[in-house]
């Protein structure tokens, strides 16, 4: 062993009395062509010095990724440790030659079993990585070789693996059992980096003792900690003071303080910080009105109080006078309920004739739609489907579209009330309206006591009627029948508004309480809105929230770092997404339970009355015409292919809505006649195959997001054919396509 020390010595003397003076010099003084000659002799340093020369385009040598490869490997295969870590780089940077991972890995490995404390960084965070996406048997075998490299480059002071080291700790400790060494282990690690300057690390380290992980807690030392990373220049530092202002951590709770924080993170380009001044405004603005609607409520009741015992005093005489004025309208409201009595049975039994003649030319001439006019809908409102698939509902409805036959001819046509009145006679849900519609025929033709009766005495009259009748009780001055229709909608539909107005006609109604039930309807309605568009918001604070994750760390990662993420953060959008996958999943469950109750109930009626239906609900539902800006109709190809293609369908027999049973997300009805394949594409895309006449189904964007993606198309096929290019025979996926319908 001696002798081989000796002769080295010597080799080393005699190489220092015949190397040339430039050969002496240190390698990153040397002139280029000194520099190659000495590489070119073997020596380690010259050709490092060299390759990174060539790498970076300096030192006299322009920027050449090949010759750096050369030389980076000659100096790395001499077990260089430097060059072994810039070698790794550049397969991983893919700089000079093609990416290449495993070799990254591999140069990477050499460097750090040298002791390149860079470079057992990189590697750790390999083996962190492959972690994530390894089988439950292999997860501790990685994060066992992430944790001791990152422990061997933390032990020779590398500040990024003191960091990294701490946050294991930390996350073995939330996500295990919770042994207190690990979180003391975390603290240590972190105070380390801390000491170096390690922006992250000190707010790490604050969010440590404000939660008392590792240690005692201490809101003094955190915000010193938080203010230190600021002074560094850290947006997460801000952040770190705006929660401790916000939360009163240690400090007098102070929102404008907090806001402050939350806004000079934003501006330094960190999102988090402009959405945390965000929510911390929204609840402010929350709390105020709350304060002040509590304050409105306190004073309205206050006022409620001192007006009881004037009214009280009022009502007596007022029921006196109620009392006198019912007897004298009694006779009239009975021989007036005993006709309309016998109207009704009369037009429930009776049986309708198909108009003929001038009549039907007439009411040819004054149908807007043709298809309207079918004597199928006289059969119908006579007896229903004979195969028993319509319901009492659909059966009134087409007794009122006959009704509309004659009332576009003449408003005051006698056919048209005896057809109303058939229709309010089949007591069902819709049935209300249309007792409606005839009490409005009676009432413009003179005859506002039988009117009345038959508002009051129609077995299927609820809140349409009851308004109607309360109305008319208010203009025919039959105070008895107002209090009586405007108690029940009081009682029964919370109209406070007619609550105060028969209070002053001396009946003793809770306003109030009927002003309480209201509200909490309308916050019910509003709180549905309300999540629906925080349930948007949130996925788009996710998917924004993934996409700074990403750009953080490929940022890190060409400086030659690692990003760790904060766990809080990591775990909080972990929770929402599985919340938002559970919420799409009940979402979707609900809507084809209730598609398949209703299929059979709206299934024929709505070939027939669609374009009624259409103008009916214009300011409810969004027409074709309605939606005109954001939706177009694919260019069906009407010469469809014998054998396995059909001609395509117009877009025209599909209705869009929004469904307010379904978050008010943008939906399709179908109208065709028929069972149809949906397809849309453009700004939203999607499909529905075998859509059954009058069923709907909903595309799961809202409102605002169908106006922010723009214009889409509708290609109807026939149930079975799905929508192909004319030209390429491909399925359809752009805006204005000539298609035809392909078997499928």
């Amino acid at each position: 062993m001696k002798l081989r020390m000796l002769a080295a010595l010597v080799t080393l003397s005699l190489f220092a009395l015949v190397s040339p003076a430039w050969a002496q010099r240190p390698v990153v003084t040397m002139d280029i062509d000194s520099l190659q000659k000495l590489a070119r002799s073997g020596n380690t340093g010259a050709q490092r010095e060299l390759a990174k020369r060539y790498l970076h385009g300096k030192g006299g040598a322009t920027q050449n990724y090949a010759q750096a490869l050369i030389w980076l490997h000659k100096a790395a295969e001499s077990g260089d440790a430097d060059a072994e870590l810039t070698l790794a780089g550049m397969y991983r940077d893919a700089r000079g030659v093609q990416e290449d991972s495993d070799e990254a890995e591999k140069w990477y490995r050499k460097a750090a079993e040298h002791g390149n404390a860079e470079a057992q960084v990189q590697l750790a965070g390999i083996y962190e990585s492959d972690a994530s996406n390894a089988s439950d048997a292999d997860r501790p075998q990685d994060l066992s070789q992430a944790r001791s490299w990152y422990q061997k480059a933390a032990e020779q002071g590398n500040a990024e693996a003191e960091r990294c080291l701490a946050q294991m700790y930390l996350q073995m400790y939330l996500g295990g059992e919770k042994r207190t060494k690990d979180a003391a282990q975390a603290r240590i690690w972190y105070q380390k980096a801390a000491d170096q300057g390690d922006g992250w690390a000190l707010v790490a380290l604050a969010g440590m003792y404000q939660q008392a992980l590792g240690g005692p807690q201490d809101y003094a030392r955190a915000r010193t900690l938080c203010q230190e990373a600021v002074d560094r220049g850290n947006d997460r530092g801000q952040i770190c003071l705006g929660q401790i202002y916000e939360n009163g951590w240690g400090v007098p709770k102070d929102d404008t303080q907090a806001l402050i924080w939350y806004r000079k993170a934003g501006n330094q380009g960190n999102s988090d910080g402009d959405y945390m001044a965000d929510e911390l405004e929204r609840r402010q603005q929350a709390e105020t009105a709350a304060q002040a609607k509590s304050a409105r409520t306190a004073e309205a009741a206050a006022k409620a109080e001192q007006a009881t015992a004037q009214r009280a005093s009022q009502a007596q005489a007022r029921q006196v006078q109620t009392a006198d004025e019912g007897h004298e309208q009694q006779a009239q409201v009975a021989n007036a309920k005993q006709r309309m009595l016998q109207s009704l049975e009369q037009a429930r039994t009776m049986m309708l004739d198909m108009p003929t003649g001038d009549e039907q030319t007439t009411i040819r001439s004054k149908v807007q739609d043709k298809r309207d006019f079918d004597k199928k809908f006289v059969r119908w409102c006579n007896d229903g489907n004979p195969k028993g698939g319509w319901s009492g509902w659909e059966q009134s409805r087409l007794c009122d579209m006959v009704a509309e036959w004659y009332g576009k001819t003449d408003k005051a046509h006698p056919k048209y009330l005896v057809i109303e009145l058939k229709a309010c006679s089949l007591n069902d849900r819709l049935s209300d309206e249309f007792c409606s519609m005839a009490a409005t025929f009676l009432e413009e033709n003179g005859r506002a006591s039988d009117a009345k009766a038959l508002l009051q005495i129609a077995p299927a009259c609820r809140e349409n009627c009851l308004i109607h009748l309360y109305l008319l009780a208010q203009t025919t001055r039959d105070t008895a029948t107002q209090i009586s229709a405007g108690t029940q909608l009081c009682n029964d539909y919370h109209a406070f508004t007619i609550c105060a107005d028969i209070n002053k006609l001396g009946v003793q109604v809770d306003v109030a309480a009927a002003k309480a039930a209201y509200e909490k309807d309308q916050r019910a309605s509003e709180q549905r809105e309300q999540e629906q568009e925080a349930a948007a918001e949130e996925r788009r604070a996710d998917a924004r929230e993934r996409t700074n994750a990403l750009r953080q760390l490929n940022d890190q990662v060409s400086q030659g770092g690692t990003a760790i993420l904060n766990t809080g953060n990591e775990q909080a959008a972990a929770i929402r997404a599985i919340g938002d996958a559970n919420a799409a999943a009940q979402r979707q469950a609900e809507q084809q339970r209730v598609a398949a109750q209703q299929a059979q109930q709206r299934q024929a009626m709505r070939q027939a009355a669609a374009q009624q239906k259409a103008q009916q609900t214009a300011n409810q539902y969004p027409s074709s015409a309605a939606t005109s800006n954001s939706v177009q109709n694919g260019g069906g190809n009407s010469s469809a292919n014998a054998g396995h293609y059909a001609s395509p369908l117009s877009a025209n027999c599909i209705r869009p809505f929004w469904d307010p049973k379904f978050y008010n997300w943008l939906s399709f009805e179908n109208n065709c006649g028929q069972a149809i394949n949906l397809t849309f594409t453009g700004g939203i895309s999607g499909a529905t195959d075998n859509l059954g006449l009058g069923q709907a189904t909903n595309t799961g964007w809202s409102k605002s997001e169908v106006t922010q993606k723009g214009i889409y198309n509708l290609y109807v096929c026939p149930a079975g054919y799905i929508p192909v290019d004319s030209s390429t025979n491909q399925m359809v996926n752009r805006l204005n396509q000539t298609f035809t319908c392909k078997q499928q």
